[in-house]
């Protein structure tokens, strides 16, 4: 049996790959656009791609969270996932990010990184851990090193705790071509490719069932509970009664007009027990059967039982950026699809909310159905 206290040597030459690019430009190494931003802008470019994704997380996070971050590099995301949980840990295998990453979060009092071998989690308890996610980072593992971390994942994370994970696609265009491209490089470049199906039967072998999945360009990612899901979804939408209703009455009677400025007020009242998580969307369609959003919004949102929470979504037509606030403060760690509202007369909105773990695609807002309105806009 080996020493799984002693790096595998290939595991050895991929902690000096990330060692080496720490020490030459960490954040290039990060997020490869960071280089082509102009000296001044370039923080703050690379601070906001970290903002971006945590929003990506923000739909699965609990004040009283532990979250783990497997593959952080320095930090970009745990930064702005700290606020919104109770202790936020980094994992990575470079001891060079983890030594700048400390530096970069030393104003993060809940958040701490630590080194792992590449392949182990073993600085963590049994079932000690709400939530791991791992972004840009698994597309860079290994197969074998992958499985082990997902033995590893069952074994720290709590029952009914969740995964969400982001794999290269290789049944993509662009995946098959990043593929190619990879093996006509001059440097051995670490890169892995999956399909959704192997990663399923990965994960149901550990115990996991993946419960949401989307692509995008190269990218597979994956939400997964460990348990039982069908169990956990009914706990999470037992009883469930959304109301939308506009400041002049029911969204689903007749027509609601909407000003250029894209501004949207909605009353929200649920009969669920109070949960955290569940992800408030608002997209805006043309009438014209062509399913392009004019704009889309979704954003984290507590619900407590037997309240009405005043939620008011606008869309900002110079910016061509969406976002919303509740009670007049803004909901944090939106995610915002920016497209121009256009003048071209009666179109759609719809309006409602997906539990933790889902994104409200077209299939899941038809999945959950009930836990939203469709009702007709006119642009002025």
């Amino acid at each position: 049996m080996s020493d799984n206290s002693k790096p595998a040597k290939h595991l050895t030459k991929i902690r000096d790959f990330w060692n080496e690019h720490a020490r030459w430009d960490a954040h290039t190494a990060i997020c490869s656009f960071y280089e082509s931003h102009d000296k001044d802008t370039r923080d703050e470019a690379f601070d906001e791609f970290g903002i971006r994704d945590a929003a990506v997380i923000a739909p699965f996070l609990r004040p009283d969270s532990i979250v783990v971050d497997l593959g952080c590099g320095i930090g970009r995301v745990v930064r702005h996932v700290a606020p919104h949980c109770k202790e936020v840990i980094g994992v990575d295998i470079s001891e060079e990010m983890i030594a700048k990453g400390t530096e970069y979060l030393s104003d993060c009092k809940n958040a701490r990184l630590i080194r792992t071998e590449g392949s182990d989690l073993k600085a963590f308890e049994p079932e000690s851990i709400d939530l791991l996610y791992s972004l840009l980072v698994l597309i860079h593992v290994d197969r074998r090193s992958f499985y082990r971390y997902l033995r590893e994942m069952k074994r720290v994370i709590k029952p009914d705790g969740m995964v969400f994970l982001q794999f290269q696609n290789i049944l993509s265009e662009e995946g098959i071509t990043k593929f190619e491209g990879v093996l006509d490089m001059d440097i051995e470049y670490p890169l892995e490719f999956y399909t959704l199906e192997e990663l399923k039967t990965y994960c149901e072998r550990q115990g996991f069932e993946v419960i949401n999945h989307y692509t995008h360009k190269e990218y597979i990612f994956l939400s997964a509970i460990k348990g039982d899901a069908k169990a956990w979804l009914e706990r999470e939408t037992n009883g469930a009664e959304i109301k939308l209703q506009s400041q002049t009455g029911s969204l689903s009677e007749g027509e609601v007009s909407m000003a250029e400025d894209g501004e949207l007020c909605v009353s929200i009242r649920s009969s669920l027990n109070e949960h955290l998580g569940y992800t408030l969307f608002m997209a805006a369609v043309p009438a014209d059967g062509s399913g392009e959003f004019y704009h889309s919004l979704s954003a984290p949102l507590s619900l407590v039982p037997e309240a009405d929470l005043e939620v008011v979504v606008r869309y900002d037509s110079e910016t061509g950026k969406s976002s919303a606030s509740i009670g007049g403060k803004p909901l944090a760690l939106q995610a915002t699809t920016p497209c121009q509202l256009k003048k071209t007369g009666p179109g759609f909105v719809v309006v409602g909310l997906v539990p933790p773990g889902f994104y409200p695609t077209e299939d899941v807002i038809d999945r959950f159905s009930e836990l939203s309105i469709s009702y007709s806009i006119t642009v002025l």
